[in-house]
């Protein structure tokens, strides 16, 4: 289901775009590109861009090499950016992004990232939860399986991409 841009100040969440959810192949290149952009779209905006890392370990994933914590190749995390560390699938749980965000003023989180049916999931339903208005960038969530994707973004509000660059870079 697409909504229209929300009016309300958003932040970005990009949840575990670390290697060891992605594949080999290197399918998620593209992906990763559109997160670029649209970070840098709420960057300009003066608008918070928070990177969410799994620390711990974690039964399965497709990557298993020493740099399985590493952010995505290409995936740019710039100064000024939050990175937080967390141990559960809701990136709100036993972390400070919820006070990040209300530090931010931000109303609304537009979500991405890995793994649709996991972490993906449970960030979006525990930012409702947290007092935020959740929001999926279409397209920009991975599972490894392309139904799980759809699945989510089915069930959840999602945002064209080029539709929320236009409108954080639309001028006043």
């Amino acid at each position: 289901m697409d909504r229209s841009v929300p009016d309300a100040p958003s932040a970005l969440l990009v949840v575990d775009m670390q290697r060891r959810f992605l594949s080999d192949d290197g399918s998620w290149k593209g992906t990763v590109s559109v997160i670029n952009g649209v970070a840098d779209a709420f960057r300009l905006a003066g608008r918070p861009v928070v990177f969410m890392r799994v620390v711990g370990k974690v039964p399965e994933h497709p990557y298993r090499g020493p740099d399985d914590d590493l952010f995505a190749d290409g995936l740019e995390v710039r100064e000024g950016d939050a990175v937080v560390d967390k141990a559960s699938m809701n990136s709100f749980s036993g972390t400070r992004l919820k006070q990040i965000l209300a530090d931010a003023g931000a109303k609304t989180a537009v979500v991405c990232g890995t793994l649709s049916h996991l972490c993906i999931a449970a960030t979006y339903f525990g930012a409702f939860e947290a007092g935020f208005s959740p929001y999926l960038l279409k397209g920009c969530v991975i599972s490894g399986d392309p139904s799980l994707d759809a699945a989510i973004e089915t069930l959840c509000r999602c945002l064209d991409p080029e539709d929320v660059i236009a409108a954080l870079t639309a001028s006043p």
